[in-house]
């Protein structure tokens, strides 16, 4: 049995699927802790049944802790320009492995865009950004999610490009290829 197969379900705080130690690899939380901090936070105490005695009503009520869930962060979607700037990094990128190996460079940049969106949810270039891809959940994308978006770019781009600039317009920033495959771009906390 694996040492840490109670963690399957993935990483509390970011939903990353494969851990594989008690820190999860890519927000880097303490998985143990962190499910201590949530056990804790979600306790309700409860007074001891015998020691309970309904307040008078000419007593004045205690103040009673009620513990609010922790507020959801802000998402803060990624515009049409710093996606334009991580795009054109990744050009440049490709465009210097396509001139060393041109047979296997269209393979390369294929693999390259699935690969990096499913493992880190983001290209050199959006993390030189500062920006990842998740899904609409928030977490990561998966092997099938990440092979959608990267059809969507392709049809995103057969269309005059007008996929891509569906971000200047449209009110949640998402891309034809986003629509498709379920995903948002945002900046990294």
């Amino acid at each position: 049995m694996l040492p840490y197969a109670a963690m399957a379900t993935g990483c509390p705080k970011c939903g990353w699927h494969e851990l594989t130690g008690p820190q999860c690899p890519r927000c880097g939380v303490n998985i143990a802790e962190y499910r201590a901090q949530l056990a804790a936070a979600s306790a309700i105490p409860r007074p001891p049944e015998a020691a309970w005695q309904a307040p008078r009503p000419e007593a004045p009520r205690p103040e009673t802790f009620r513990p609010t869930a922790p507020p959801s962060p802000m998402i803060h979607p990624a515009g049409f320009w710093i996606r334009f700037v991580a795009r054109l990094i990744d050009g440049a990128l490709l465009l210097i492995v396509l001139s060393i190996m041109p047979l296997w460079g269209a393979l390369v940049s294929v693999a390259y865009e699935i690969v990096f969106h499913w493992r880190w949810g983001q290209t050199l270039g959006k993390m030189a950004m500062r920006v990842r891809v998740v899904t609409m959940a928030g977490g990561p994308l998966s092997v099938g999610d990440s092979v959608l978006r990267w059809f969507g770019t392709v049809i995103s781009a057969l269309v005059l490009c007008i996929g891509y600039l569906m971000v200047a317009v449209r009110a949640d920033k998402r891309a034809l290829h986003d629509l498709m495959a379920g995903t948002r771009v945002e900046y990294v906390a």
